[in-house]
């Protein structure tokens, strides 16, 4: 940094901060700026109407560091040319450059991007910003406006803007940046380019005197010549422009200067633009001209009258785009200045599959709120495509969503969560996404009300209970062959037990009435149950099991009456088909305990090897003991027993001879069974 005042006075900075006095001949070190080992000086300014007043910015650089580092800069004061120092604030980003207001010592600028301290291997990843500080930098505010979204790499402040107030700042500002040079003639954010017409090239080994803009590459530096009306421009590797400055004022305002679109390949989509005059005494024609193909503008031209303006749509088209990113440009003419406006669009590739991922045929009670709906949508190879905005909506049934427009993430997944209605009833929502969509089904049921068992409330290992209520399901569906489910529309029957909850396997469900089995290797105690129907809990029920509860099917399952027997030719015994004294008859019960080997609950009973009650029974017809041949398991049927006996030879003839089973002390129901 020059003392613009005695040219032979000169401060450098790195680690340490040095000063000369002779031109360079000999260098004084001063005191250090930051006492923190891993931060180094990145920018330093002086204080045009004090010199002793020095501004500093350090920050940790991760190749000079060699760590880790936070995109953050220190600022630093000294009031005695460097002789001490006080810190200031904290900015976010990387400081490039620092400046200080020609009358006030207190008012310096900042401006962030991504060459802090000359080019580096991170340059390119932080934002840019302007930053302004009225209290020595204690605080900062952005005056950013609608200046593009690149890096900010320069600042300088034009001395000659300095307004009658005292108390107030220059007010014409200059800042190179990666897109060009821009003004702001107020401090307050609003900026024009100026990188286009009345530019010369000074350098002529790099550029053609021919060349009336700058190129499009970082603007690196800026100086500026007041007594001349020179604006001079550094560009990164394509030489030194020059523009005057005389006659320069305020014309059109471009806000945003920049426009960050993502949209998929094949599809449409529309920005917009303001441009406001800031003249209040001259009208100003306008002319907006795509510089690429994809970019076009549906009302190129038209005219702002003083103090006006006007919304100017852009659209963009990825019909003929690949996917990846793209940088496009417009350019502005209103009145003698060309400004450009830079468009990035991001293509996406091509949905090929939209599908659902979690969600689909949800239940919940009315008004609840259910598991996220969601979905992926992905391209034709299969890869997740991100950014691509989902529109969900309920065709019918009622009820609210979270989101309705929703842009995938990086997975390509989006989703939404949906409130069931107040009512019971199917909720459809789609899920689209351009022309692609998938529905998802939602039933909101009543909970379960007024649960209660069978008034035979017994129950055992092996036994079938009944549950009567309300809502228990939403239609009646039985367990088909086989295992036996533990969940039949969404109905399920839970026992508490000290390990947890176990859902029990289930024979039968309806809206009014559950039949659920008891494991065989449940032990004796008292428990409770409950039903849960679409994930909503009903009433809890305290229950009491024993070690054993025998119960003998009947043919009208109301327990009384004539029971199940079968012969061994197969057929079913009745009045006009008696058992036979001595004969086999096999019938099917329940509430028998354990079973040896022992088999999980609700699976069919083995034929190889057959699965045997651990006790006995023992079986009567009236006062006779008939002789027990099998009691386990029925093969290839869950949820039975199955007792094979042979009928005592001394029971007398008749249509309803009394047959009971008794199993560890605890008897069975009675039924009865004609003999002959």
């Amino acid at each position: 940094m020059l003392d613009p005042v005695i040219t032979s006075s000169a401060y450098v900075a790195g680690s340490r901060l040095y000063h000369t006095g002779d031109s360079g001949a000999t260098w004084t070190a001063l005191a250090a700026v930051d006492t923190d080992p891993t931060r180094v000086v990145i920018a330093l300014a002086m204080a045009p109407t004090s010199r002793v007043v020095l501004y500093a910015a350090t920050a940790c650089l991760p190749e000079i560091a060699l760590i880790e580092c936070p995109a953050t800069s220190v600022v630093w004061l000294s009031r005695n040319g460097g002789q001490t120092w006080v810190q200031m604030g904290l900015v976010p980003g990387l400081i490039n450059r620092l400046a200080v207001d020609p009358r006030l010592n207190n008012t310096v600028y900042a401006v962030i991007g991504a060459f802090p301290a000359g080019p580096r291997m991170s340059a390119g990843f932080l934002a840019g910003d302007v930053l302004q500080s009225a209290n020595g930098g204690s605080t900062w505010v952005s005056i950013r406006g609608n200046l593009p979204q690149v890096p900010v790499n320069t600042i300088v402040i034009d001395p000659t803007s300095l307004p009658p107030q005292f108390n107030m700042p220059a007010q014409r500002l200059y800042v190179g940046t990666d897109s060009g040079v821009f003004v702001s003639f107020n401090t307050s954010g609003q900026w024009t380019d100026i990188s286009h017409g009345g530019i010369t090239c000074v350098v002529v080994l790099f550029c053609g005197d021919s060349d009336r803009s700058l190129p499009p590459v970082p603007i690196t530096d800026l100086l500026l010549r007041p007594t001349e009306g020179t604006l001079l421009a550094a560009t990164y590797g394509r030489g030194i422009y020059r523009t005057s400055t005389t006659g320069f004022s305020p014309s059109v305002v471009v806000s945003p200067l920049s426009a960050d679109l993502t949209l998929r390949r094949g599809t449409l989509a529309t920005a917009g633009i303001v441009l406001n005059n800031v003249s209040t005494t001259t009208a100003l024609d306008w002319q907006l001209n795509a510089l690429d193909p994809w970019i076009s503008v549906p009302e190129p031209t038209g005219n702002l009258r003083p103090a006006g303006s006007a919304q100017v749509a852009i659209r963009i088209s990825a019909a003929s785009l690949q996917a990846g990113s793209y940088l496009g440009r417009l350019q502005l003419v209103a009145g003698p200045l060309v400004q450009s406006i830079l468009i990035q669009a991001h293509v996406t590739a091509s949905a090929a599959q939209i599908r659902i991922v979690s969600g689909d045929n949800a239940v919940g009670a009315p008004g609840a709120v259910l598991p996220p709906l969601q979905i992926v949508i992905s391209d034709a190879n299969q890869l997740p495509l991100p950014d691509v905005l989902v529109n969900f909506a309920i065709t019918s049934g009622g009820g609210s969503l979270s989101v309705r427009i929703v842009a995938t993430n990086a997975a390509g997944a989006a989703g939404t969560i949906l409130t069931l209605p107040p009512n019971p009833g199917t909720v459809e929502v789609v899920a689209t996404s351009g022309e692609f969509s998938v529905t998802f089904t939602a039933t909101a049921v009543l909970a379960p009300a007024s649960v209660t068992l069978n008034g035979y409330t017994s129950l055992g290992p092996g036994s079938v209970l009944s549950i009567f209520g309300q809502n228990l399901a939403r239609e009646s569906v039985a367990a088909g062959s086989g295992a036996l489910p533990t969940s039949l529309q969404a109905a399920r029957v839970l026992l508490v037990t000290a390990a947890g909850d176990v859902a029990l396997p289930l024979l039968l469900v309806s809206p009014q009435q559950i039949r659920a089995l008891v494991p065989a290797d449940i032990s004796p105690g008292a428990y409770v149950l409950r039903v849960e129907a679409a994930s909503v809990r009903s009433n809890d029920i305290q229950i009491s099991i024993a070690p054993f509860d025998p119960g003998i099917f009947t043919r009208n399952e109301s327990g009384r009456g004539p029971g199940i027997f079968i012969k061994d030719d197969g057929s079913l015994v009745t009045a006009a088909n008696p058992a036979d004294r001595g004969a086999r008859v096999t019938f099917y019960a329940a509430g028998l305990g354990a079973v040896d080997p022992p088999i999980a609950a609700g699976q069919p009973g083995g034929a190889e090897p057959l699965n045997r009650t651990v006790q006995s029974p023992r079986v009567f017809f009236d006062t006779y003991q008939a002789e027990v041949l099998y009691s386990g398991l029925a093969p290839g049927i869950a949820g039975r027993y199955q007792v094979t006996v042979r009928v005592p030879a001394l029971v007398s003839p008749a249509t309803n001879i009394s047959v009971s089973l008794t199993i560890g002390g605890f008897a069975s129901n009675r039924v009865t069974i004609p003999v002959r």
